[in-house]
């Protein structure tokens, strides 16, 4: 009889997909090794019979039968479908365009966090060296190319900008994952990939949302996701996949030091076994990704580490215990899938990789995996997302295509739950960006909502509502509060004033046109950028400052005004003075001498 050879602990890896293998209809036979004697083992956990390996390999179902041929079947696509698919990503990536910067209704008041880096880089600040920022200069980079690309309708340069960066990330997922995947695995993780890019609603919200808040954050996933696949998947041009890893985690230095922090532990297991045109190539491409943005940067990395610095310290005065106890329970069973499925993968390939290092790298990635997930969405402060287990997941089910007839019932068991679990977060985006298309068509042009009164933004519509604290961060009382400042410094300063607010965000630069003044922070928030005793210094946080405005209405940022206004009060009563106030600002003018 013909079977796999496997060692007796493996066999009983296999168990665990018992269900799944009587879903296939199938008994899956495996020869383990024992001392003495050899044993013949099926799925339902009795002896087999004599029936033939090959009769046993072939699907019952006709229906999984073709699934699982489609999903094994090798290169070359037709030029039909490369055309079809083709089409597929140029309508999304129209679509993207089209709903612009959304009808934001979460988290309207990051977009001035956005808006300010953007508006600093085009008006030639550098963050970290010219003004202070919690996340990378990326970030700054993005928007300052979305104001710029389409002029005065900011809204449509943030869709230019998502629908680029969708784009550029699915055709570098499609050229790294055509040697290493079969191609219906390379075209559902490219549709992974673009969905989780250009998804138009916060990581961890609700589909029926819309925002760009933190979009950084899915720009990291999907770097960190292309480390994944390159690192973890047999290679055929190391050179050139070391070349797109380097230049991934080169990325995520300049993005979010979080995801940086996260892409090391990848690497490093990535490694095993050595190859140096790999080394190599990780070394170039992050080399020439570093060399870049210090240039710009002009090599201040102390600057770099500086604001890099604040922020943790920041951030480690209060860890979230209670997120953090959310997270693990929302993962549970995302964390053991992705284990299972690691283990049996492991089991499966165990003679088909030469070497220790390698026959358990399955396993060790699926622990990488399950380590970080948390770990991320903690230092994001956003809640549980299976983004890196889904992927994992992928992975473990585009790996199983070569099995042997005898393994392919357990083999396809795999790829269904691992396409599963990747699928429900497509679902998830994809409902988000149904939903957000039939808004926008129902409500094109937001007829009856306020715009701000700023030529370049009044393109931006914030639609929505909330109460208590929350109710300024959006809609139309996000845009009366900001409205009313821009008033209240049109009437009371001149057109070239720097203008500082000590809130969580400053929308007056970018919304009035004028220089922002240097030595300040996109955004100012307690426990997350500054914190007791770690505040940016007076000196250069004032030195370009002719007006500084304080809300006076209430918001679950006003501890941060509190906590600002009192470390600065001495800089206020002796460099300013009250010139005017409205209904939501103070406004305080530079005091002029005898004054």
């Amino acid at each position: 009889m013909n079977g796999v050879t496997y060692p007796l602990w493996m066999m009983r890896l296999y168990l665990v997909l018992r269900p799944a293998s009587d879903f296939f209809g199938q008994e899956f036979l495996v020869v383990a090794k024992e001392p003495s004697a050899k044993v013949i083992v099926d799925m339902s956990g009795t002896t087999a019979s004599t029936t033939s390996a090959r009769e046993t390999a072939q699907l019952s179902m006709p229906i999984l039968g073709k699934i699982w041929n489609a999903w094994c079947s090798p290169w070359p696509l037709s030029g039909r479908i490369i055309a079809g698919l083709a089409s597929v990503l140029v309508v999304y990536c129209a679509i993207l365009v089209w709903l612009g910067a959304l009808h934001t209704s979460l988290f309207g008041h990051d977009y001035f966090i956005f808006l300010d880096g953007g508006w600093r880089v085009l008006n030639g600040q550098r963050p970290h060296v010219d003004f202070h920022t919690a996340v990378g200069p990326l970030q700054a980079l993005y928007s300052a190319f979305a104001m710029w690309v389409a002029g005065d309708n900011v809204s449509t340069g943030f869709g230019i900008a998502r629908a680029v960066v969708t784009l550029a990330f699915t055709l570098w997922c499609f050229l790294l994952l055509r040697g290493r995947f079969r191609p219906a695995a390379t075209i559902a993780v490219c549709g992974m990939i673009a969905l989780l890019a250009g998804a138009p609603f916060a990581l961890t919200s609700s589909p029926f949302t819309q925002s760009m808040a933190m979009f950084y954050n899915r720009f990291g996933y999907v770097l960190l996701a292309l480390i994944i696949l390159e690192g973890f998947q047999p290679r055929q041009f190391a050179y050139l996949g070391g070349l797109s890893t380097g230049i991934a985690i080169g990325l995520l230095l300049f993005l979010k030091i979080s995801f940086f922090c996260a892409s090391i532990p990848l690497l490093i297991l990535s490694l095993a076994p050595w190859n140096g045109r790999r080394v190599a190539g990780v070394a170039v491409g992050f080399f020439l990704i570093a060399s870049g943005f210090l240039i710009w940067l002009r090599f201040d990395v102390p600057a770099v580490v500086n604001d890099i610095r604040m922020c943790a310290v920041a951030r480690s005065t209060a860890f979230p215990v209670h997120r953090f106890l959310r997270t693990l329970e929302r993962c549970t069973l995302g964390i053991l899938l992705t284990l299972a499925l690691g283990a049996i993968v492991t089991a499966l390939n165990w003679n088909l990789r030469p070497r220790f290092l390698q026959k358990v790298q399955p396993i060790v990635l699926a622990l990488a995996a399950v380590i970080l997930e948390p770990v991320v969405s903690i230092a994001n402060q956003q809640d549980a997302v299976l983004i890196l287990m889904s992927f994992c997941c992928m992975m473990f089910a585009a790996s199983v295509t070569h099995a042997s007839s005898e393994a392919r019932p357990v083999a396809a068991a795999v790829a269904l739950v691992g396409v599963c679990m990747a699928l429900q977060g497509c679902i998830y985006d994809l409902v988000g960006l149904v939903y957000s298309v039939q808004h926008a068509a129902r409500h094109r042009g937001a007829p009856g909502i306020p715009r701000l009164d700023a030529p370049g933004l009044s393109s931006l519509v914030f639609e929505g509502e909330f109460s208590g604290v929350y109710k300024y961060e959006n809609g139309p009382p996000l845009v009366k509060v900001v409205n009313d400042g821009i008033h209240l410094l049109q009437a009371n300063t001149g057109p070239r004033d720097g203008v500082l607010a000590l809130a969580f965000v400053n929308p007056f630069s970018a919304a009035l046109r004028r220089p922002a003044p240097r030595g300040s922070a996109t955004f100012f928030s307690l426990g997350m950028s500054i914190s007791a005793g770690n505040y940016l210094p007076a000196a250069g946080l004032f030195a370009e400052v002719e007006a500084v405005m304080v809300p006076t209405y209430e918001t679950d940022e006003s501890g941060t005004t509190t906590a600002m206004v009192a470390q600065y009060k001495e800089v206020l009563e002796r460099d300013y003075v009250l010139a005017a106030k409205s209904d939501f600002w103070l406004l305080y003018r530079k005091r002029i001498a005898g004054q």
